[in-house]
């Protein structure tokens, strides 16, 4: 399940955030000025407008007369990875046990 944010900044306030590449902001009212670190340039987002975040330290501004309101959402992990995953410690699994099996099998012939 993907995590989310939400927050509020009056006109002229501001807030740093720590993101994670692949979060992403969303406007629900008001305009909001953003900056991150390592982005040339500034970016304007109106309400109803999403921004994919690359990661590290984002300030984010209300840049109008009204309270900004916006949501920061952090992807979850998709259940398919989570099942690849599973299945790859699923099959290393059995063959360490397989290897343990044949080195008790190598070493009872040996004595």
């Amino acid at each position: 399940m993907a995590k989310h944010h939400t927050a509020a900044l009056l006109p002229g306030q501001a807030q740093t955030l720590n993101a994670v590449a692949g979060d992403t902001v969303r406007v629900s009212s008001g305009r909001l000025w953003l900056t991150q670190s390592g982005s040339s340039g500034d970016h304007f987002l109106a309400p109803g407008a999403a921004f994919c975040l690359t990661g590290g330290t984002v300030v984010i501004e209300a840049d109008s007369t009204v309270p900004a309101h916006f949501v920061v959402c952090r992807p979850a992990v998709a259940p398919a990875l989570l099942r690849w995953l599973l299945g790859r410690a699923q099959r290393l699994a059995a063959a360490l046990r397989l290897l343990r099996t044949r080195a008790r099998t190598a070493r009872w012939l040996l004595n």
